[in-house]
């Protein structure tokens, strides 16, 4: 039944409020709890989420002068983005030592392949070693005797391939580490999982393991983020990310500097130790900080590397030496 219509002397005393109880009573005072209420419980939610990580705000993580209340990729570190790599910079991740010359890592690496990843190990090294800007000069040399064990060779990268079994890895790095600098680094391509996967997850994993050793880490742990269209970010689509990208060079000639001389030592009172770029859109485009890694810290408050707690292992093995594992999951 449809109610009639009001009077104009009807709509006046419903519009006075004098046919409705007043202010004070019982039915508003119940609504206002119930607002009430419901303020305190997303201020509680608000908080679980901030207390855990899922939010947080920018004092803790981010330059206050990108503060954005309308853009929040200023404020939710996983927020969708172009690139979620962690905010890092050159100088949070140890290096090898090449005695603050700024003219690029000039690195041998050791090929302890059986010949069905030979094609995959040359397609990276030419892709790492033709970068721009140009940093690694790399020394390929083939192992003389075999090496089953896959182990440690002083100042050298050696890769290696075998059926480590049901790991939770595809691959992963084993990078050592003496008073800050790399002294070895091995990459190992465990065939358990690989040998069933398709022809871009090999060579996805295969410079993604160099990249490693070269003391990157990784742009992006969540497979289900953009894909950034280089080996160094964890997809579900590894075709998407076979190679390097422009990206990767940048961050290594802040490591490393250039081999064409162009870059020189500096010292940032801020940020540390660094060569100088002659990349004009280094800064906050690459390292535009999302979803900051763990900083993990060795016993004398130094900094090591950058990465999730899940995807790093640590070993101290004596006279100043650890072994970091840098995992790399199927």
């Amino acid at each position: 039944m449809i109610a009639p219509m009001k009077s104009d002397e009807e709509l006046a005393v419903y519009a006075s409020g004098s046919e409705y109880p007043s202010l004070s009573s019982s039915k508003p005072c119940f609504t206002r709890f119930r607002l009430f209420s419901g303020l305190l419980a997303v201020g509680a939610v608000l908080a679980i989420v901030v207390a855990t990580g899922v939010i947080r705000f920018p004092a803790a993580e981010i330059d206050n002068s990108d503060f954005d209340i309308f853009d929040p990729s200023t404020w939710i570190p996983r927020w969708l983005d172009d690139n979620p790599h962690g905010g890092n910079s050159p100088f949070d991740f140890n290096t090898w030592d090449t005695q603050q010359s700024c003219t690029g890592l000039h690195l041998r690496i050791i090929d302890n392949l059986e010949d069905k990843w030979r094609p995959y190990f040359q397609r990276s090294i030419e892709e790492w070693e033709s970068g721009d800007p140009d940093v690694l000069n790399l020394r390929v040399s083939k192992i003389d005797f075999p090496d089953p064990g896959c182990e440690h060779s002083d100042g050298a990268m050696k890769v290696c391939n075998g059926d480590y079994g049901e790991t939770d890895w595809v691959g992963i790095n084993l990078v050592r580490i003496q008073y800050d600098h790399i002294i070895s680094s091995i990459a190992k391509l465990n065939d358990y999982y690989l040998d069933g996967m398709s022809s871009a997850a090999r060579q996805n994993t295969m410079c993604h393991e160099l990249g490693h050793g070269f003391g990157l880490g990784h742009w992006d742990e969540n497979h289900y983020n953009a894909d950034l269209g280089n080996c160094m970010d964890y997809t579900n689509l590894p075709e998407n990310n076979m190679s390097p990208d422009h990206t990767n060079f940048v961050f290594l000639e802040r490591m490393y500097g250039n081999t064409d001389g162009s870059s020189s030592y500096s010292v940032n009172a801020t940020e540390g130790l660094h060569c100088t770029s002659t990349t004009a859109e280094f800064s906050k485009k690459i390292f535009k900080t999302n979803e900051p890694m763990r900083r993990k810290l060795d016993e004398t408050g130094k900094r090591t590397l950058l990465l999730r707690r899940k995807e790093i292992r640590e070993q101290h093995l004596g006279d100043g030496v650890k072994e970091i594992s840098i995992i790399h999951r199927p």
